[in-house]
């Protein structure tokens, strides 16, 4: 969604990726920044991926003053924050997707 954003895609293609990602009102991070062009896009309560990306939904809500620190704090933290253990009922994937 960020790539299709920062290349100010076309509508019509804009409105196909909405409807590829689905999940309106499922994570508040996703849903903000669709909102941020389609702005009747409902916003939800819940940050699905809590760990990689709180430091990320500070940014988005932060004002445009704070956010460059913000960002900063955020890259710094990210790619540690991805690592987590898989649950005790699943196997850790071999193969990791960063």
């Amino acid at each position: 969604m960020g790539l299709a954003l920062a290349l100010e895609i076309p509508d019509e293609q804009w409105q196909r990726l909405i409807t590829l990602v689905g999940g309106e009102d499922q994570d508040v991070l996703l849903d903000r920044v669709i909102a941020s062009r389609t702005p009747v896009r409902h916003i939800g309560t819940k940050l699905l991926h809590a760990k990689p990306y709180a430091r990320l939904l500070k940014v988005v809500a932060a004002s445009a003053d704070q956010q460059a620190a913000l960002l900063r704090d955020f890259v710094d933290h990210w790619y540690h924050e991805l690592k987590r253990t898989a649950p005790r009922n699943k196997k850790a994937p071999t193969i990791e997707p960063f």
